[in-house]
């Protein structure tokens, strides 16, 4: 075992019809040519951990910066953080995170919410969903020492915990809602390898 610390949409009014003088349409033109959705995150970068399983997908205009992982800390396997400007003493700059660590007591996504979810008043509105095709859940966090995330996902799998957070930082809203589009995004491509 061991101790793992780790500091851890805009409202657009609508239109009605009324509200807008809507010129007649010219009949469409017949195409006999398909028309194709391409992938916004097709021409992105992908980042592959060989040492717990897993790959994603992230544009170039979020830095990916590989934190080395502190040695008292026995269970972490790896902290990625987006952020163009890494400060180890500040995560103003800091987008998004995933953390993966390995505790031994913790085997199934149950054992997570019962030791980390459970009687933490800070974690709340838990969700069940999916990350990468695996059973995960969603919370937000509460109290404690802003900038909180905005929302964070917990996926267990072959042992290891995998934590993907959105922070709450002066970088992310500088942007928000396109902050959040592209964690949305980079969620979606998510993979477990092993």
């Amino acid at each position: 075992g061991g101790y793992f610390v780790y500091t851890s949409l805009r409202g657009v009014p609508s239109l009605s019809r009324d509200d807008v003088a809507i010129p007649p349409s010219p009949t469409p033109a017949v195409s006999s040519t398909p028309t194709s959705t391409q992938d916004p995150t097709d021409n992105w970068k992908t980042y592959t951990s060989t040492k717990a399983g897993y790959s994603f997908k992230y544009p170039e205009n979020w830095p990916l910066v590989n934190v080395t992982i502190p040695s008292q800390c026995t269970v972490c396997v790896e902290d990625l953080q987006f952020t163009p400007s890494y400060n180890p003493n500040s995560g103003d700059s800091t987008i998004a995170v995933i953390l993966v660590s390995k505790e031994d007591n913790i085997k199934t996504l149950d054992d997570y919410i019962n030791i980390h979810y459970k009687g933490d008043k800070s974690k709340i509105n838990l969700q069940n969903t999916t990350v990468g095709g695996e059973k995960a859940i969603s919370y937000k966090l509460s109290g404690g020492i802003p900038p909180l995330p905005i929302i964070e996902y917990a996926v267990v799998k072959n042992g290891f915990q995998y934590i993907v957070r959105l922070e709450d930082s002066i970088e992310t809203n500088q942007d928000k809602a396109r902050n959040i589009d592209i964690f949305n995004q980079i969620l979606s491509t998510f993979k477990f390898i092993q």
